[in-house]
């Protein structure tokens, strides 16, 4: 970021602004979604219809149950 002169505004990179907007979306659409299903346990139905991204979905959602547990985080209920 750049201050120009004595004024209270800054100035943002295009670059620092890209990235700023990337992580800012990975964080409410794709983090914030995620440990919000954490809590909660996924009803198995039938796996044998599962997709891979559902696979690939239920084994991060299980594989952050064990991480938190491991760091002693419990969610809110």
């Amino acid at each position: 970021m750049e201050k120009p002169g004595r004024t209270r505004r800054y100035h943002v990179p295009p670059d620092a602004l890209r990235t700023i907007t990337a992580i800012t979306a990975i964080r409410d659409r794709v983090l914030a979604p995620l440990l919000g299903e954490v809590r909660k346990p996924r009803s198995v139905g039938n796996r044998n219809n599962w997709t891979v991204v559902e696979r690939d979905y239920e084994n991060l959602r299980a594989g952050m149950q064990n991480l938190f547990a491991g760091l002693g985080i419990r969610a809110a209920a």
